[in-house]
């Protein structure tokens, strides 16, 4: 499988460094564009995330000697990388348009919000040609052929796309609360995909 080249925005930030964690080391993706403030521009990462890592694993030995870009330069970035995952809030980000700010910062943030959304709709299509995440169903615990589940039988819980052998299983599924569908997760998909796609961004 085609290994797609991953960018984070925020890096340096908690969100950021648990989608480090989570990306770095991943089938699917390849960490090659790690941005943050002008501040962390140009250091390495784990130089950048010194004295305020607050994963409880170790930074990842692929990432740490990433130079930090400037998550501003946002042109920059997307040369590096095939797709983007933002650990900035839209909120504050929106609130700056709104703040009096200068009109080429609300340019620039305006810019960024919309290259945010251009890049949820990019991964949106690349999570439909995606396979489920599951090895097992959920409901009955049976292996399923995750290549050959059809779109109409999958669900999206939390950035985990769930396939079901059986479209009854997939509405006994929609009938459960989030913990119960977060608990039969856990139970069939691999530790390492279980949030591979959680977007903070939503």
């Amino acid at each position: 499988m085609k290994r797609y080249r991953a960018g984070i925005l925020g890096a340096t930030g908690m969100v950021g460094q648990r989608l480090v964690t989570l990306l770095a080391g991943h089938p699917w993706f390849e960490v090659t564009a790690l941005a943050a403030s002008a501040q962390s521009a140009g250091q390495p990462y784990r130089q950048a995330v010194a004295g305020r890592w607050q994963m409880p694993d170790p930074i990842p030995p692929a990432v740490g000697d990433i130079n930090v870009m400037d998550a501003m330069d946002l042109q920059a970035v997307a040369q590096e990388a095939d797709l983007v995952f933002c650990a900035v809030s839209l909120d504050k980000a929106s609130q700056a348009l709104q703040s009096g700010d200068t009109a080429v910062v609300r340019k620039e943030v305006s810019d960024s919000l919309a290259a945010i959304r251009a890049t949820q709709k990019t991964i949106d299509r690349i999570i439909e040609k995606m396979p489920p995440a599951n090895v097992c169903c959920p409901l009955s615990g049976k292996p399923i052929d995750i290549a050959s589940v059809p779109p109409e039988r999958t669900r999206m819980h939390k950035g985990v796309k769930v396939g079901f052998g059986k479209k009854a299983e997939m509405e006994q599924w929609d009938r459960l609360t989030d913990a119960q569908k977060e608990e039969k997760i856990q139970k069939v998909v691999p530790d390492n995909t279980t949030s591979y796609l959680y977007m903070y961004t939503r």
